[in-house]
């Protein structure tokens, strides 16, 4: 009985994992990418120490750098999206860039529209990308 059991919910997360059908994506095309400086990171690291008089010695060390963004403008039809990749850091060595990474200009991709996200499809890999304009 066990194994049954095993095997039903192994088909289950299987036929769950099932790709969505062509039928639900658009043709699009990668038109251009940028990366834009999306604001700033800063890192501040602080340090008490006794100063042996009963007082404390304080030092601190700030370091900020631009902290950059990735857009991409797939157009669709008659419409031009610029898009930014949603990415969710784990910080894992397994994170992946999105779809879009590293692609040529005039890659044909497939786009599917799915309420204030657009996920764009390159072979079998599909990322989230915010809209931040549409023309």
């Amino acid at each position: 009985m066990p194994k049954v059991l095993t095997a039903i919910l192994i088909l289950a997360a299987v036929c769950a994992a099932k790709e969505r059908p062509d039928s639900d994506y658009a043709v699009g095309v990668l038109l251009s990418h940028k990366t834009v400086q999306a604001g700033m990171n800063c890192r501040t690291t602080g340090d008490v120490t006794s100063d042996g008089a009963g007082g404390a010695d304080i030092s601190t060390t700030s370091n900020c750098g631009g902290a950059d963004r990735h857009e991409y403008v797939v157009q669709v039809g008659t419409t031009r999206y610029t898009l930014v990749p949603i990415h969710k850091h784990s910080g894992s060595i397994f994170d992946k860039p999105s779809t879009l990474y590293l692609q040529p200009m005039s890659t044909q991709v497939k786009v599917r529209i799915d309420k204030q996200k657009i996920f764009v499809k390159v072979g079998d890999r599909e990322s989230a990308y915010w809209v931040a304009s549409q023309e």
